[in-house]
């Protein structure tokens, strides 16, 4: 399933209230992707990344972002050491680590701790967390297979505003046959804005 919202896309989006250690943070992955920085000056800002604690721990995502996806970050970062750091950030309190050590654990096929780890992440409303595991229980991966609760978790995703609950809400009726039920879930997300397949809804 494709990430939706990278971290990078997170922290380089403007914020209104982005307090001082984000815009360093900003300036940090800028000057990371510059073509003209060299290895030294990359490796200098990795060393930073690794060791501040003053990112609320988005500094450590950062880095297990560059295991999940090599070509977000221009960092060296090995399985061992994106598992450390995510931790790390989670020990610093952001919550998002939640839904990045489940992504670490899959990797590592360690599925009782991925299962730990995303349903930490649901419980504190992480959308994406919320549709990767009402997919996962709408086809009995990972999970017994539980349409109801697929359901509920697309549905409080798609509440949240998640445009991927809105489409996993119209895929479930479209399944069921329930094609009029699909329209009305695809004629509420195109009132928020939200672009959806309406060759779904037959």
């Amino acid at each position: 399933m494709k990430r939706q919202d990278s971290l990078f896309s997170l922290i380089m989006s403007p914020m209104e209230s982005s307090g001082n250690s984000y815009l360093l943070l900003r300036n940090l992955l800028l000057a990371s992707r510059d073509p003209f920085a060299t290895e030294t000056k990359i490796l200098d800002i990795q060393h930073i990344l690794e060791t501040s604690t003053s990112f609320s721990g988005m500094n450590h995502l950062v880095l297990a972002e560059s295991y999940l996806n090599p070509n977000s970050f221009p960092f060296e970062v090995s399985y061992g050491k994106a598992l450390a750091q995510a931790k790390e950030a989670l020990r610093e309190g952001n919550r998002r680590s939640y839904y990045v050590l489940f992504e670490l654990y899959l990797l590592g096929k360690d599925e009782r701790r991925a299962r730990g780890a995303l349903d930490a992440a649901c419980f504190y409303q992480d959308t994406q967390a919320l549709v990767r595991r009402a997919y996962f229980e709408k086809e009995g991966l990972l999970y017994e297979r539980n349409r109801k609760k697929a359901w509920e978790d697309f549905l409080l995703a798609a509440k949240k505003g998640s445009r991927d609950g809105f489409f996993g809400l119209q895929l479930m009726k479209s399944e069921d046959g329930d094609y009029e039920e699909a329209k009305k879930i695809y004629q509420e997300g195109q009132k928020r804005g939200m672009r959806l397949i309406g060759a779904l809804v037959g």
